[in-house]
């Protein structure tokens, strides 16, 4: 007999744990949203913004925020 068939077990996670969990993955999501907005993106704006004031702004493709993912 394998051991690992005694550790499994047939009942199916409670819907209220579920959901608690379903959740937490969407609140740690939306603040991966809202930190990649503010700091990766606005950090990219801002330093394009005051780069073409001076004349340093680098309008290649590579550089723009859909590529930074």
């Amino acid at each position: 007999m394998n051991v690992f068939e005694q550790l499994e077990s047939d009942a199916s996670i409670p819907h209220h744990v579920k959901e608690e969990m379903l959740s937490s993955l969407d609140t740690i999501k939306l603040v991966a949203d809202v930190v990649d907005l503010f700091f990766i993106k606005g950090g990219w704006v801002a330093s394009q913004s005051l780069g073409s004031y001076s004349g340093a702004g680098d309008e290649t493709p590579s550089s723009t925020p859909d590529n930074l993912e």
